[in-house]
């Protein structure tokens, strides 16, 4: 969806752009080509290895760009150093690059076999492989349940609990199995692998993925200057689901409950929302690109 991206946040010359998921900086350079001259990109991550990446890739374009190792939470929340004025435009894509997917010791696919660790900072302790092996069963099958949105949340935790108890569970492999002879491959829901809810709703637990967004993006709407915009790509309802529910809070101007006859809270209305329904990838982009088949994109801009 890069053309929708770019369009949306209005690229040229001169202009101040944040990626707060710079990843291994492909969204990055294509950013820099367009605000440059006289443009500056400031470019985040939570992953380490990636940002590293995405530094080297990007080195050639020297002080027309900084790096910053945090999530969108930390920028949002002001707890880094961030020497820019206001920006014009923020883009935050919530979606896992092909690099993290392809890195078998992170244990992100179950494609792949590895460790079952899932860390995007890896100096965070808790690791997938913890959960699946210390949590108690009332846990394990919340995080299905909530993170996972699986129907099937209560008969995986139990599989779980039973597996351990013989041997800890310590793969992507062991897990994928455990859960594919859990359920069934009968039972696939619209076509994906049995497995994919219980590896997301593990990702989303060990990161705090959605914690990390609800908290961060009503932070990183004030970094924006008067008119300034923001894009946010997710790939889950979930995700989804918390950025419909920001715009709605920060484009109202009263946020009472409903029953209140009158407005008691003197909100005023921070931005105003570009995206009145998400916007999804086109069936071209999907044919080029299949895990752009869940993107949705959603849009404001500051007022």
């Amino acid at each position: 969806m890069v053309d929708e991206v770019m369009g949306i946040l209005r690229l040229e010359p001169g202009k101040r752009i944040w990626d707060a998921t710079v990843g291994t900086g492909g969204h990055s350079e294509m950013i820099l080509r367009r605000i440059l001259p006289g443009g500056h990109l400031y470019c985040s991550d939570w992953d380490i290895e990636s940002l590293e990446i995405a530094t080297e890739r990007l080195k050639k374009y020297g002080r027309d760009v900084d790096f910053f190792k945090a999530d969108f939470k930390e920028i949002g929340m002001g707890t880094i150093d961030f020497p820019g004025n206001e920006i014009d435009g923020i883009l935050i894509d919530l979606g896992l690059s092909s690099y993290q997917l392809a890195s078998k010791d992170r244990g992100l696919s179950f494609s792949l076999d590895g460790p079952l660790d899932m860390r995007m900072d890896r100096h965070k302790t808790i690791t997938a492989s913890r959960i699946i092996n210390d949590y108690d069963y009332q846990e394990i099958k919340r995080i299905f349940k909530e993170y996972g949105e699986e129907p099937r949340a209560s008969i995986i935790a139990r599989a779980v609990v039973t597996a351990r108890q013989i041997k800890p569970i310590q793969t992507t492999s062991e897990l994928r199995k455990l859960v594919v002879d859990a359920v069934g491959t009968g039972k696939m829901r619209s076509k994906i692998h049995p497995a994919t809810l219980t590896f997301q709703a593990l990702r989303i637990a060990v990161n705090g993925e959605l914690e990390k967004l609800f908290e961060g993006l009503e932070g990183l709407v004030k970094l924006l200057r008067k008119g300034g915009r923001m894009v946010v790509i997710s790939f889950h309802s979930l995700e989804d689901r918390i950025v419909k529910t920001l715009l709605r809070k920060l484009s109202s101007d009263c946020s009472c409950p409903p029953w209140f006859p009158v407005c008691r809270c003197s909100q005023k209305a921070q931005v105003i929302v570009l995206t009145s329904k998400p916007i999804q990838p086109s069936l071209a982009e999907v044919s080029r690109n299949v895990s752009s088949r869940s993107a949705r994109l959603r849009a404001l801009e500051k007022i």
